[in-house]
């Protein structure tokens, strides 16, 4: 299983990886990219892609939890994730084998996060190209509220 996040916000694209630790919680990792909203699918299914390649297993288990939002709110230029939750829509990437699942999510605010719509969920097949995981990416944002 590989993960990452998609958020879109105003004219932005924001893109993590996500890695499991060593005790099973999902946390944020590089890269942390950003891109147009009008950006190609391409280069949007590209910039998935790679956030997917960064995935990682088993990684150390924080210890410290205080400024592990920052990478993210520097590559949204933000200050806090009050601010940038306020106007983020976010879709939840899965990869698992050769399958891509994108899973909108609906905006709960800064305090409970995103809740993910398992059952809008997208499938798509990597073989399928990054123009259609752009594509599908772009769906999947549509629906998240």
């Amino acid at each position: 299983m590989k993960r990452a996040a998609v958020y879109s916000r105003g004219n932005d694209v924001i893109i993590h990886a996500s890695s499991q630790t060593t005790e099973g919680l999902w946390i944020h990792s590089e890269p942390y990219t950003r891109q147009s909203s009008d950006c190609s699918n391409v280069e949007l299914g590209r910039a998935v892609l790679s956030a997917l390649n960064c995935s990682k297993l088993f990684v150390p288990h924080p210890t410290q939890w205080a400024g592990r939002l920052n990478p993210l709110l520097n590559t949204a230029g933000v200050k806090s994730w009050s601010t940038f939750a306020k106007s983020a829509v976010c879709v939840e990437v899965e990869q698992e084998g050769a399958d891509i699942g994108l899973v909108p999510t609906r905006n709960l605010g800064a305090k409970e996060g995103f809740e993910v719509y398992e059952l809008q969920k997208l499938s798509i097949a990597i073989h399928d190209g990054p123009d259609r995981i752009g594509t599908g990416l772009r769906e999947a944002i549509a629906l998240s509220r």
